[in-house]
């Protein structure tokens, strides 16, 4: 009897064994078969998700070749650079720009009209822009002052509308002459302003002189707004004065063409203004800080 126990519990105890190694065997099989599939997706890419991402690789780059095949690169922009400007011949100059540097360098440019005797520096004070109705272009002290710009402009003349100031003189000087052009011989005659800068020179024609009110142009008129530059002249053209002169062909264009505007008193009535306007034609030498050179195009 107790021979039969023992026989039976060898037979349970060497099958339980039996089990276990199965099981410690189909284990070990699992985890080699998991590092071997772990493996070959390592070394072989699951084939969609290659094509997929050779896919994205082939879209990424194109986009990016495309991108930067349209931009230039740094050495051949450096090179290109001088192609792009705008070729210019050197102009004699009439005025010794030197000298009167020398003298005072608030002077940057000279005015001069053909048919009057406005032939005279243009100068700024910038931070000081009553300087000049008192004082000439060396800087001393006259009741004549000299021709000058505020700092509301640039000294460019790339503004939409630059404006010189000048007093009319009891002398006849400075611009005392611009209310000559109330006559309609004279304001035939004197068609044209010339600017002369250091290295160009800019050619305006005259497309209106008229009285006008004692208000501040720069302050009151924005001329890079196509609303006040339209309602600004069409108070000019609305003026019922037989002293207002006009010239149809020079009229400006808005966002096209560049204005210069000489302000005097008027000499029966010091409150109120004469007016002489005029629109950049051509410019000879180097080009403006804009770009302009040559004859502008007014046929637009």
């Amino acid at each position: 009897m107790d021979y039969n126990i023992s026989n039976i519990y060898e037979k349970k105890l060497w099958l339980l064994s039996a089990i276990i190694a199965t099981l410690a065997f189909a284990a070990l099989a699992v985890y080699i078969s998991i590092l071997i599939i772990d493996r070959y997706n390592l070394t072989t890419p699951d084939t969609e998700t290659s094509d997929m991402e050779s896919a994205d690789s082939s879209v990424n780059n194109t986009d990016t070749e495309d991108v930067f095949s349209s931009l230039p690169d740094e050495e051949s922009s450096d090179e290109a650079t001088p192609e792009t400007e705008v070729p210019w011949e050197p102009v004699d100059i009439p005025v010794d720009f030197q000298t009167l540097f020398d003298v005072n360098p608030d002077v940057y440019a000279w005015i001069k009209i053909p048919g009057t005797n406005i032939d005279y520096p243009v100068l700024q004070r910038k931070g000081d822009n009553a300087y000049y109705l008192d004082h000439d272009w060396e800087g001393n002290k006259s009741t004549a002052g000299a021709i000058f710009s505020e700092d509301y402009n640039t000294k460019s003349f790339t503004d939409a509308n630059t404006v010189l100031y000048g007093h009319k003189s009891s002398k006849k000087t400075m611009f005392y002459a611009l209310q000559d052009l109330v006559s309609d011989a004279v304001f035939e005659d004197v068609k044209y302003i010339y600017i002369y800068m250091p290295t160009r020179i800019l050619k305006y024609g005259i497309f209106a002189a008229f009285p006008f009110r004692d208000s501040h142009i720069l302050l009151t008129v924005d001329f890079n707004f196509k609303h006040d530059f339209d309602r600004f002249f069409n108070d000019v053209l609305s003026l019922v004065d037989s002293r207002a002169n006009y010239r149809e062909e020079y009229f400006p264009r808005f966002g096209e063409d560049k204005i210069l505007t000489l302000s005097t008193c008027l000499r029966e009535n010091r409150l109120k203004r004469y007016i002489v306007m005029a629109v950049l034609l051509s410019v000879e030498g180097e080009p403006l800080e804009d770009g302009t050179v040559g004859i502008i195009d007014r046929s637009k």
